[in-house]
């Protein structure tokens, strides 16, 4: 009579055991691919079931002891109710992902299918061991209740066809076309085996020995559902290379149970590939947790592409829009401005001066609207790439001083001290006047409206093939936050600067307009209320020294540094 140890060596044990590890390999993948579905779900309880299954008919074969016995036959009728309704549920959920509400067939099979599985495992089924060959049980004296099993068996097969077959021929979407014909094919291969093997043989040749190898006779079904399902996910070469090294893996450990030579060594070694089949379960899981990010993240990724194309097209047409009113709105303030300055000057006849106060502040305010626009202009020109300039050969110190005396008015008006220093060199530079005259006016123009008493300043130097421009204060300064933002784009400079008028786009424009000319433009300040400075450098074509301007020979120190805009 053989002993356990010495069944555990034969061929059989070597196919069911590939076999087993091959099905919960594929049922977790299937369930990996989408947990949420429901023919995935179904697949993976269907997978399991079929492992157990093969598992008890395999022990069915190899164990002598008539007692374990019954009770592994008994768990082989348990475990093929639940097969056969598994089967039944997956041909009901394939392909969907979602089944709700659950039809009221479905809960009646689920109670059949309960109360058959606890009957197989009552004497009603099997009652006892009647023949023994060769110390292998292979005869059992049957209850009444292995009709109830054959009949809620064959039903749960019956409907589970019928479904299938209808689903077949109800169906009109390729997809779900090519899906089906992968398990019937599959269905078609386990069917012919079982037959073949498992009633022929036994019935007309009384062979036998081929009812062990019920799991590889499934496993063409498990595979050609599993593909099936998830056909197009299988093929990732990520997954498919980790399942075939997990499969490798547990292959090369199943020989060492093979190999055992006492029931010990069956008892560790087996339990070594059963954690082994845990193992890779949770590294193919991990893959296709990987796989899902990539995709998920080439999704979003595609997505963000497409947003970002979009809000281009918005930002474009926002600028195609801010140019255009720009424009329409300039032309009627040039009108409203040109109307007052008649009026403050005279030109339209004797006014009283409440009338003239009036107009003059009209003028103002539009000469404010007109740099708001032709700002918003720049800024347009800015991030098109599109602003033009024309360059020519300037002494920046008669350029500087002809553009301060602009300013000298507004200093005198608030009693601040008001010098333009140079050093005695003539700079000759490579500038736009006109855009270069914008960015010394708003620099000047910051430093006096910001300035409530003391000193504006303006300092002109060369050092190393460059001229050096500084516009100082003794106003309210800056803090270092301020200045580590102030020429961003409608940056401002806090609190301080809120009393003022003004857009936040002067600096912005400024520092544009220097980088063009191949300049650098800062800003210093030691803090609040202790006044700043602006620093402009840009390359010089040559120096001379030929004359000095100090349009204040007595102030001889520059003010601590400007605020912004």
């Amino acid at each position: 009579m053989p002993d356990l140890a010495t069944s555990f060596n034969s061929a059989p044990l070597f196919y069911e055991g590939i076999t087993l590890a091959a099905i919960i390999i594929l049922g977790f993948s299937v369930f990996f691919n989408d947990r949420q579905s429901a023919s995935n779900r179904t697949f993976l309880f269907f997978s399991i079931l079929s492992a157990a299954w093969s598992l008890t008919s395999y022990l069915g074969y190899v164990v002598t002891n008539p007692v374990i016995g019954i009770w592994v036959w008994r768990s082989v009728m348990f475990f093929a109710t639940w097969y056969s309704f598994s089967l039944l549920r997956l041909f009901y959920t394939l392909p969907q992902k979602k089944i709700e509400p659950e039809p009221p067939l479905m809960w009646v099979a689920l109670g059949g299918a309960v109360l058959t599985s606890l009957l197989t495992l009552t004497p009603l089924v099997f009652a006892r061991v009647t023949q023994t060959t060769g110390g292998i049980i292979t005869a059992m004296a049957n209850g009444p209740g292995i009709y109830v099993f054959g009949a809620v068996v064959s039903l749960f097969i019956i409907g589970g066809a019928s479904i299938f077959i209808r689903k077949i021929i109800q169906s009109r979407s390729p997809d779900e076309h090519t899906q089906f014909i992968f398990v019937l094919a599959g269905s078609g291969v386990t069917f012919l085996l079982y037959l073949t093997f498992n009633f022929l043989a036994p019935a007309f040749l009384v062979k036998t020995q081929f009812v062990q190898y019920g799991g590889i006779f499934t496993l063409p079904f498990i595979v050609s559902v599993a593909y099936a399902i998830v056909r197009h996910k299988l093929l990732s070469i990520k997954i498919i290379s980790t399942q075939f090294f997990a499969f490798l893996t547990l292959i090369t450990t199943f020989f060492d149970v093979l190999l055992s030579t006492n029931l010990q060594e069956v008892i560790i070694r087996s339990f070594i590939f059963a954690a082994l089949i845990v193992f890779s379960v949770l590294i193919i899981r991990s893959v296709y947790r990987e796989v899902d990010q990539r995709i998920e993240l080439e999704k979003v990724t595609a997505e963000l592409q497409n947003a970002n194309e979009k809000l281009q097209e918005v930002d474009k047409l926002k600028s195609e829009f801010v140019s255009f009113a720009a424009h329409q709105i300039k032309s009627p303030i040039a009108v409203v401005k040109d109307y007052a300055t008649l009026i403050f000057d005279g030109t339209m006849g004797d006014v009283s001066d409440d009338i003239k106060d009036v107009a003059h502040k009209i003028k103002n305010s539009s000469d404010r609207l007109i740099q708001l626009v032709n700002n918003l202009l720049d800024v347009r020109k800015i991030e098109e790439g599109k602003m033009e300039f024309s360059f020519e050969n300037v002494d920046l110190a008669e350029f500087v001083k002809a553009i301060s005396e602009e300013f000298q008015p507004l200093a005198k008006d608030k009693n601040l001290d008001f010098t333009l220093t140079t050093g005695g060199d003539r700079l000759m530079a490579s500038i736009d006047k006109q855009k270069f005259a914008q960015v010394l006016q708003n620099l000047i123009d910051n430093a006096v409206k910001y300035t409530d008493a003391g000193a504006v300043r303006i300092d002109i130097t060369a050092r190393a093939n460059e001229a050096l421009i500084a516009v100082a204060d003794s106003g309210r300064g800056m803090s270092p936050e301020t200045i580590s933002k102030i020429f961003n784009e409608f940056e401002r400079g806090g609190e301080i600067v809120k009393a003022i008028q003004g857009t936040g786009l002067g600096l912005f424009i400024a520092k544009q307009i220097v980088e063009a000319h191949k300049g650098r433009i800062w800003a210093e300040s030691t803090g609040e209320g202790k006044g700043s400075t602006f620093k402009i450098t840009i390359p010089l074509i040559f120096q001379t020294k030929n004359h000095s301007i100090n349009t204040n020979d007595d102030q001889k120190t520059p003010p601590e540094p400007i605020s912004k805009n």
